[in-house]
């Protein structure tokens, strides 16, 4: 939002400022002293994980993650985060989906979104057979949320699985007027494929249903 943007404009603003001044280190050192004394002061760990991640101190980020959540066990939002760490480094299957299922109040089509990340991830550090095993279990799903269709639309189509694709985008249903320029991409995007495989009658059959549909 423009308000969470305007708070991290200042924190950077205030960041070059202390750095100029020399006083980065004293300035962190303070915030960590005010969350020791109070464990659950969300804003001050919030601060010192935006710190972080500014000074590219990645395991102090991700500590004081874990230090979030502990103050604040049932935010998504910092669940989230370690996720996505996690997600990012270098873990492998087995530990990804341990994480996943430890957050119990994730819905099953944002778990589906991150396995599909995840397999993305994989697919770009080539390591296709990892990938493809996790797609394997991901193809067969239905699924109806946008946000989670688009990164698994997105994952199959890496992976040269363009008719699984379509499968899946046939499953999504119109949404509001708003996204709907999402929904056209998710078609355009398995069109453009067949199109390079040179598939040209599943593109103009993929684009004929699109317009039915719509």
């Amino acid at each position: 939002s423009n308000f969470e943007e305007a708070q991290a404009g200042a924190l950077i603003h205030l960041v070059t400022i202390v750095q100029q001044q020399g006083k980065l280190k004293d300035f962190i050192q303070r915030l960590e002293s005010e969350a020791t004394a109070n464990p659950k002061d969300i804003q001050t760990l919030e601060t010192l994980a935006q710190l972080y991640i500014l000074t590219d101190e990645t395991e102090k980020s991700t500590e004081t993650t874990e230090r979030l959540i502990a103050a604040s066990p049932d935010d998504l939002t910092y669940q989230a985060i370690k996720l996505n760490h996690v997600i990012q480094g270098d873990s492998d299957a087995e530990t990804v989906q341990k994480h996943l299922n430890a957050i119990t109040a994730l819905t099953s089509e944002a778990k589906l979104w991150y396995t599909a990340q995840y397999v993305s991830k994989l697919y770009h550090e080539d390591k296709k057979a990892d990938a493809a095993r996790l797609l394997d279990e991901l193809e067969a799903t239905k699924v109806t949320d946008l946000n989670a269709s688009a990164m698994l639309v997105n994952a199959l189509l890496l992976m040269d699985r363009t008719d699984a694709a379509e499968r899946v985008i046939a499953n999504v249903p119109i949404p509001p007027q708003q996204q709907q320029w999402r929904h056209r991409q998710l078609y355009t995007n398995v069109i453009d494929a067949y199109i390079r495989k040179e598939q040209i009658d599943k593109a103009v059959t993929l684009f004929w249903h699109y317009c039915e549909r719509t």
